[in-house]
């Protein structure tokens, strides 16, 4: 079965879009690995000269099982806790027509409660 051009090349363009984000992605994480370093390098030499020794620090190595899986799994949490409920909410607009935006109550203080003697 052919495809319609037109369909065949949003097919195309989406794929490019897809991997252009992957590849973006991991160039942030890989950023962000960087800045940890500089941070973390910043911190140690601080407590060093605090003469604060033995406090703990969390070193990131990138080929580490549990952070290659973060990169692996960080496009799945995107889809299942970002792309999902959006589409869920654009779906349900079309069974009404009243567009309700509900917040949670807030705390009521009493202002007795802030006056200082």
């Amino acid at each position: 079965m052919e495809l319609h051009p037109s369909l065949n090349w949003v097919f195309s363009i989406t794929n490019l879009l897809r991997t252009l984000s992957f590849m973006g992605m991991n160039i942030c994480l890989v950023l962000y690995d960087r800045w940890h370093s500089i941070c973390l390098d910043a911190r140690m030499q601080d407590m060093r000269d605090a003469q604060i020794p033995g406090t703990g620090y969390s070193q990131r190595i990138w080929f580490h099982p549990q952070y290659i899986l973060e990169r692996l799994c960080f496009p799945v949490a995107g889809t299942l806790f970002g792309a999902i409920p959006t589409l869920h909410a654009v779906f349900s607009h079309f069974w009404t027509d009243r567009l309700l935006y509900r917040v949670s109550k807030k705390p009521i203080f009493n202002d007795e409660a802030f006056i200082t003697v």
